[in-house]
């Protein structure tokens, strides 16, 4: 969480003292907004101690400290040494700093990573007391006095990454640093701002971790152009549109009306009722299930029981349909008679 939320719940606890705890945050960039650094000089006038290494920081930051940084360019061999002399200038102002029982150096290659150092501005409120040194005898960490308490500020986050961890003598310069702390305090380790970019979050980008990569972004690169030339050369192959072609008509309808017609016209009734009773007889067998070789009671019995019609009904359309088959000429009153029979009895059949 941000700091200013942090302090808020310390001072909630009000069995805590502020002097007795430590403050760590080591991130690749240490950006603290105008709202973070006000509570930040708080916590540090209450006696508070903070430990903080980043290669860069904000400019809020470095001004409510009267700091500033600069890269340290022109450097065939980095190394970052303590030193335990007592004066030392930094900027246009010297300050005295501890002796230390040893010296030792480490090095980072050039090619890794370019240190930045610190300088001072002439009306510095802060006693500042460089600890750390670049080749070129230029701060790399200090140490600053506010109000009761202890702010160290490192450019050397480098050295806490796993890599650089494990080169020799990395770890003792870890160890010296972090031993300006007091061991006996409640300390407190702050990766807030490992994923803060200027002021703002950094969302996560995947497109920026493909181009950070080598082989990912040759990859990615590769991909857009083989994109591109599909596109082009893919274009040209594709057939031309396929024009719609109308499906045919179902002309069913259309040819039995035209025969009826033709029967009307011609006046043949008697073979119109012939081919409507042989429909009739095919409808009962392929709904009703029923044999229309024997038209006896039973038969009767049984179509007006599935049909749903009564077996008065039933026994007048088949005693009309004797009649027609023994005539050899028929009236259109007839005819028109017998189906509206036959489409009354469709009407009432059963669903089964």
């Amino acid at each position: 969480m941000p700091f200013a939320q942090l302090y808020q719940s310390w001072e909630k606890n009000k069995q805590m003292n502020l002097a007795k705890t430590n403050y760590i945050a080591i991130s690749k960039y240490f950006f603290m907004d105008s709202v973070d650094v006000k509570v930040f000089l708080r916590y540090l006038n209450a006696g508070g101690k903070a430990f903080i290494a980043a290669d860069g920081f904000s400019d809020t930051f470095l001004e409510a400290l009267y700091l500033s940084t600069k890269p340290n360019n022109n450097i065939d061999d980095q190394k970052i040494y303590f030193e335990g002399t007592k004066t030392k200038k930094m900027g246009k102002i010297e300050y005295q700093i501890p002796t230390y029982s040893h010296t030792f150096q480490c090095k980072i290659p050039k090619y890794s990573h370019q240190i930045a150092y610190f300088t001072s501005k002439q009306t510095s409120k802060y006693v500042i007391n460089p600890l750390g040194y670049s080749t070129n005898k230029r701060p790399v960490f200090i140490h600053l006095k506010v109000g009761k308490g202890d702010l160290y500020l490192s450019t050397t986050a480098i050295l806490f990454t796993n890599y650089h961890l494990l080169r020799k003598p990395n770890e003792q310069w870890i160890e010296q640093s972090l031993s300006f702390l007091d061991k006996n305090n409640t300390t407190y380790w702050d990766e807030h701002y490992k994923k803060i970019i200027g002021k703002r979050e950094s969302p996560p980008n995947p497109l920026a971790f493909i181009l950070s990569n080598p082989s990912l972004r040759n990859a990615f690169y590769t991909l857009i152009v083989a994109l591109l030339l599909w596109t082009i050369f893919a274009g040209k192959r594709l057939q031309n549109a396929i024009p719609i072609i109308t499906p045919l008509q179902n002309t069913t309808l259309e040819f039995i009306h035209t025969i009826s017609h033709l029967y009307l016209k011609q006046k043949q009734h008697h073979h119109m009722a012939q081919k409507k009773i042989q429909y009739f007889l095919d409808h009962i067998r392929q709904h009703y299930y029923l044999s229309t070789q024997e038209i006896n009671e039973q038969f009767y019995e049984a179509l007006a029981t599935k049909s749903n019609n009564s077996i008065v009904f039933v026994k007048k359309i088949f005693a009309t349909i004797k009649e027609m088959e023994k005539k050899e000429q028929i009236s259109p009153e007839e005819l028109i008679a017998l189906n509206k029979n036959i489409e009354f009895f469709k009407n009432n059949k059963k669903k089964i």
